[in-house]
């Protein structure tokens, strides 16, 4: 991220824009900073354009003398005057707490920019109630006696909010540290503007909009949110538990969560397809990992076929397997030939819409099919007798009959269970397809148990020798994880 100050007033961070990226633009709340945007930078810089500001009188922004500087009206404009340098033409705009009245301003202005709107723990108040006479007076009081007060025309810095984890809405370390980072009459005459009960409009708001609120916020009661996202007609609402007001800073990962799903649902699957191969395929380094993974694949299956071929060759007398011994053969032809089949087009659309995927897949199946072939030639042991014969022109080049320990059919699905362990319903998708290839290939004589039931820890010890071998892969996967 690069910092920067629009017209000497501004205080303003930005990546590197992309044309065909979509734009974030965040606001934060009274006393507060853009710093408090940090962990978010981190989570959305690599696959959006994002803009984050000091609103006036915070952070690094200029400040203003009079009262009247800071009202709503001030703070739009200010945001207006940025994104029209920055010559940003559309872009979402994300507010927290105060900035909400900032954001529905803006909106009243400037909707045709704005092309989807989330609202962050939103101090909006849509009636008027006796605790909101009695705040509004002791805070004008504090504004009138502040005037009073010299007043130090100098911009600050930013808080390091991770140094105050978890702190509640009346935590007086981190509220302290804001107060003293913003000053008195910034804070007090920003804050003024919050206790304003006034008819929004929200009705006429027509993007998508998602509204994300604390559900023991004590600044601003959940009923009031929930209220504003019933008002406008495309809004989401979700209601974080166990999180106050303070939801910025206490609940990063629901609430980045909540926001990708939200900016994934904007663009339809296929121009989401698009853009994430145009984004990662404009890395050199990305393709001519792509380009290795593929280069891999095809030497192992070489590989593969040329250990397949020596092991049917000297393959020697069939034991006896207690398991296979046993049971009578069945003909699970049709399983055995189609099965993986399936479970190949299946995992080719996970990953092919996500191409930084491709990588680590194709490079752990690679060394799977490589280790498993060095399996292969160093082991001798013939078909059991009663073995189903597999008819196909195709699955011939595959199968060799000499080609036994340890299960493909098996070590493959448990692979896949393992790259995509993080999601639960993959995950026990892949182990249990795992296991019923298994009790196939036993059913129909095609591997002995040893080949079954070895194929799982030989697979883990292969997945975990991929982690090694190729780290970078497999941080570039898990970046992209959540997505799926």
């Amino acid at each position: 991220m690069n910092e920067h100050i629009f017209d000497d007033r501004i205080y303003y961070r930005t990546n590197q824009f992309q044309p065909n990226r979509p734009t974030l633009v965040f606001a934060h709340g009274v006393s507060g900073s853009s710093s408090a945007w940090l962990p978010y930078e981190k989570i959305f810089e690599n696959k959006y354009n994002i803009c984050v500001y000091d609103i006036r009188g915070h952070g690094r922004s200029k400040k203003y003398p009079h009262y009247e500087d800071y009202e709503v009206k001030n703070f739009a404009e200010d945001l207006h005057e940025l994104v029209t340098f920055l010559g940003i033409s559309k872009f979402v705009l994300i507010s927290n707490s105060f900035a909400a009245l900032v954001h529905l301003q803006y909106l009243k202005n400037h909707e045709d920019k704005v092309v989807a709107n989330i609202f962050t723990s939103p101090e909006i108040f849509l009636k008027e109630n006796f605790s909101l006479k009695m705040m509004r007076a002791g805070v004008m009081t504090l504004c009138v006696i502040i005037s009073l007060l010299p007043w130090n025309p100098k911009p600050r810095g930013h808080v390091d909010y991770r140094k105050y984890p978890n702190s509640t809405d009346w935590s007086p370390t981190r509220n302290l540290a804001d107060m003293r980072n913003t000053g008195l009459r910034a804070h007090f005459y920003t804050l003024r503007q919050s206790f304003t009960a006034k008819q929004h409009e929200l009705e006429k708001i027509t993007a998508p909009t998602l509204v994300i609120h604390g559900q023991k916020d004590t600044m601003v009661p959940l009923g009031n949110a929930r209220a504003v996202a019933e008002k406008i007609a495309s809004s989401e609402f979700i209601a974080i538990p166990n999180v106050d007001h303070n939801t910025v800073h206490n609940a990063v990962p629901q609430m980045s969560t909540a926001i990708e799903k939200f900016l994934e649902k904007l663009n339809p699957a296929m121009e989401r397809i698009k853009k994430n191969y145009r984004r990662h395929f404009t890395d050199k380094k990305f393709v001519w990992s792509v380009i290795f993974s593929i280069i891999l694949l095809v030497i192992s299956l070489i590989i593969e076929f040329y250990a397949g071929t020596y092991a049917t060759e000297v393959a020697g007398n069939p034991v006896k397997d207690i398991i296979l011994s046993n049971i009578p053969v069945f003909d699970v032809d049709a399983i055995f030939i189609y099965g993986p089949l399936f479970l190949w087009i299946f995992v080719a659309c996970l990953v092919l819409p996500e191409p930084k995927k491709i990588p680590f897949t194709v490079k752990s199946i690679a060394l799977f099919v490589v280790i498993r072939s060095v399996f292969i030639m160093l082991t001798h042991i013939g078909p059991f007798p009663d073995q189903i014969v597999i008819a196909g022109r195709y699955i011939s080049k595959f199968s060799f009959g000499g080609d036994l320990f340890f299960s493909a059919h098996t070590g493959l699905p448990f692979l896949m269970a393992l790259v995509f362990w993080e999601n639960k319903y993959l995950r026990w998708l892949f182990i249990t397809t795992a296991v019923f290839f298994g009790v196939t290939v036993l059913l129909g004589h095609l591997h002995y148990s040893i080949d079954v039931l070895s194929a799982f820890f030989i697979t883990y010890s292969i997945y975990v020798i991929a982690e090694r071998f190729f780290k970078k892969d497999k941080k570039t996967f898990d970046l992209d994880m959540e997505n799926i």
